[in-house]
């Protein structure tokens, strides 16, 4: 036991206890960003029953209101009343739509996916770190050395080493259950995101569409100007 706390007490361990314990606090913060990052996604097209169209004085759609109150809904939601507000007087593509909503998605995927193996490579770069710092040790305090000559006290600094990698290997586990874990989260998120996306195309197409411009409804609106 007196063998066991001489190891831990060493300032090569204190030093990788402190690092792995950094490494996991910002494995757990990135996690926990992603996953609100994937929650919101989830529910990006959420609260469809408030989805509606206003018009103004003339009865042309000015804008498409209610949803989702989160980031991303809002910036899909702002862009198309851009184009809506930009292109009153012509007719207007649902393809347009239909890209910004994807392109939207496709940003926010990109954003998960990439910060979806940030705890494992922390985790394997605290591994890196513990390595380094016992193997440090080990030449710092003759240990090395020793263990060329074949002296038994070379134990002590093969211990150490030991219990830094043992440390070290602590963050890497955290590291492969959070990206497990987020990568199996990610899978719903993306499924839900999907399916509630294709109810706001059904939508756009049933309400929004019929609601714009068309060759018609310009024609008569320029005979009535002119």
């Amino acid at each position: 036991m007196q063998q066991i706390l001489d190891l831990i007490i060493q300032p090569g361990i204190i030093l990788e206890v402190i690092i792995a314990a950094i490494i996991i606090y910002y494995q757990i913060k990135a996690f926990r960003e992603n996953y609100q990052r994937m929650n919101d996604y989830k529910a990006i097209f959420s609260e469809s029953d408030t989805w509606d169209v206003e018009h103004d004085d003339m009865g042309q759609v000015s804008s498409i209101t209610g949803g989702a109150s989160n980031p991303f809904f809002r910036d899909i939601k702002d862009t198309i009343n851009k184009y809506i507000a930009g292109n009153a007087n012509s007719v207007m593509d649902f393809q347009i739509f239909k890209d910004t909503v994807d392109r939207q998605c496709d940003s926010i995927e990109n954003q998960i996916e990439s910060q979806t193996p940030v705890p494992l490579y922390l985790g394997l770069a605290g591994s890196m770190i513990g390595i380094i710092i016992g193997l440090v040790s080990l030449i710092l305090d003759g240990s090395f050395s020793q263990l060329l000559s074949g002296n038994n006290q070379s134990l002590v600094g093969i211990g150490s080493l030991l219990l830094a990698v043992a440390v070290a290997m602590c963050a890497s586990l955290i590291g492969i259950l959070l990206t497990v874990w987020t990568t199996n989260a990610y899978k719903k998120s993306r499924s839900k995101a999907e399916q509630l996306k294709n109810q706001l195309m059904s939508w756009m197409q049933a309400t929004l569409v019929p609601a714009l411009p068309n060759d018609i409804s310009m024609a008569m609106t320029q005979l009535v100007s002119d």
